[in-house]
């Protein structure tokens, strides 16, 4: 049987967090290199870099795919199923498949909520689509979930892969390049961990697999030699085995390429998970932005997150994160139940102890499958209609979701303004510092006085009477003329 092509589609999320910051779509891109590893056509479009639906429509046109595949997040996904609804109208010979961390949380309700979808992959949809598009049946492949006469039809659960090498990296040969600002990275999948809000488990298992040092070092080089130099790996455990971690370094020292690289971890690690030397070899090694996640500076609400670390250990990571002159960024969350005024007020003051870039505060969002969704069904808790209340849920929204007997919703928004307030005001002292020591180096001034021309400059008021006076105008003039 003949191949059939798939156009893999990055959905548009209008009006929020995403519609300014255009973020690599990593699952894409990996999907993308098995297809090409097994010769199957295809193609990708990212609705973030053009919404267009008159755009999109264009290149569904001129592709004809087989299959169009939507990756999704549960955010907007009631927008997302018009999306599709409108898509399936315009193209009603195509079949649509839907995959993604929503698919792997909703799975058959997705079938039965949006008639326009025709398959589920439920979990990893590499295989999948791989035998998908070769013409397998669907009744013969394993993690999908379909429409058939009418019915509903669940195949056999797919074990998540093991071997994550199977497919070489990915390659993006697909991708506008110029969309995006940085390369993501994958190194691992799975968290072992027990956090009580945390989905990943739901979505991409409990065990912990890894990629071969060696590969992840070829995969850097591979970028540098492109002209890439900014590389986040979006890993959510990429410390978790301290002897790969080093021969990842080990590998970039050998291959000379420490210096061209700029590597963020900012999707977080954990803290019990790192040490000084360790840091130390990451810091030479190119990396030089970590996060942690914290999520409090109450040692009662870590165990009540079931974190499974205690505030010494987070405290001494972060310390020597920063003393290594690492960027730091720590993550907050809100509302965990029995949580009080006073356990916020410890997580403030832990986030403006140490020389931090960013330091957000975030309402818990009680995903599908976690106990935290456990606890706040039980306990009647929920304010908004479950599970539709997810489509609007945003970390950067200050709108809790479900309430406590601790405090009242009033409280919980008062305190995460209050939170995120006294944060901002904290690294942004500490980013003048920073900017003002790298300017000290660069024109041998002492970093106190530039120091407090940079808090000057970026006062609120004062920057309010510059734009208004127009003396960034004068000042251009001033200085055409005078060249």
């Amino acid at each position: 049987m003949a191949k059939e092509s798939i156009l893999l589609v990055k959905l548009p999320y209008k009006d929020s967090y995403y519609s300014f910051y255009v973020d690599f779509p990593a699952g894409l891109g990996i999907l993308s290199e098995a297809l090409s590893f097994n010769g199957i056509e295809h193609d990708v479009y990212d609705m973030q870099a053009n919404n267009s639906f008159d755009d999109f429509c264009a290149e569904v046109d001129r592709l004809k795919p087989s299959y169009i595949g939507f990756s999704m997040m549960t955010f907007k996904y009631l927008h997302n199923y018009e999306f599709i609804g409108s898509v399936k109208e315009k193209f009603p010979d195509i079949r649509i498949v839907v995959g993604g961390p929503h698919a792997s949380t909703f799975k058959e309700k997705i079938l039965e909520e949006c008639a326009a979808v025709d398959i589920v992959v439920n979990l990893e949809g590499e295989d999948v689509l791989v035998e998908l598009c070769n013409g397998a049946p669907l009744n013969e492949i394993r993690g999908i979930i379909y429409r058939e006469n009418n019915n509903i039809v669940q195949t056999e659960r797919r074990e998540y892969i093991k071997e994550l090498d199977k497919f070489p990296f990915p390659k993006l040969n697909k991708f506008n390049m110029e969309n995006y600002r940085e390369i993501p990275v994958i190194t691992s999948r799975g968290c072992p961990y027990g956090c009580i809000y945390c989905p990943i488990s739901v979505t991409i298992g409990k065990q912990w697999r890894y990629r071969h040092p060696e590969k992840i070092v070829d995969e850097l080089e591979h970028w540098v030699n492109q002209g890439w130099h900014k590389l986040q790996i979006v890993d959510d455990n990429f410390t978790f085995n301290r002897e790969r971690v080093v021969k990842i370094c080990e590998g970039i020292k050998e291959r000379g390429i420490g210096d061209k690289l700029q590597i963020t971890l900012t999707n977080g690690i954990r803290a019990d998970k790192v040490d000084y030397e360790l840091l130390k070899l990451m810091r030479e090694c190119g990396f030089f932005k970590v996060a942690f996640g914290v999520e409090s500076g109450s040692e009662r609400i870590l165990k009540v997150l079931n974190k499974g670390e205690d505030l010494a250990t987070i405290e001494k990571a972060i310390k020597l994160a920063c003393d290594l002159d690492f960027e730091v960024e720590l993550f907050f969350v809100l509302g965990a139940p029995t949580e009080t005024e006073k356990d916020v007020r410890m997580s403030i003051e832990l986030a403006v102890k140490y020389s931090v870039i960013d330091a957000p505060f975030y309402h818990l969002i009680p995903f599908p499958g976690t106990e935290l969704s456990k606890w706040v069904t039980e306990n009647n808790k929920f304010r908004f209609k479950s599970p539709e209340f997810l489509n609007d849920a945003s970390h950067w929204v200050n709108e809790p979701l479900f309430t406590t007997d601790e405090l009242d919703l009033a409280a919980r928004k008062r305190l995460y303004h209050l939170a995120n307030k006294k944060s901002r005001e904290h690294t942004q002292k500490v980013l003048n510092r920073r900017m003002a020591r790298e300017l000290s180096k660069k024109f041998n001034v002492p970093s106190s006085l530039l120091y407090l021309v940079i808090a000057f400059l970026k006062n609120d008021a004062v920057k309010e009477f510059l734009n208004k006076t127009h003396i960034w105008d004068l000042l251009k003039k001033v200085k055409n003329r005078g060249s």
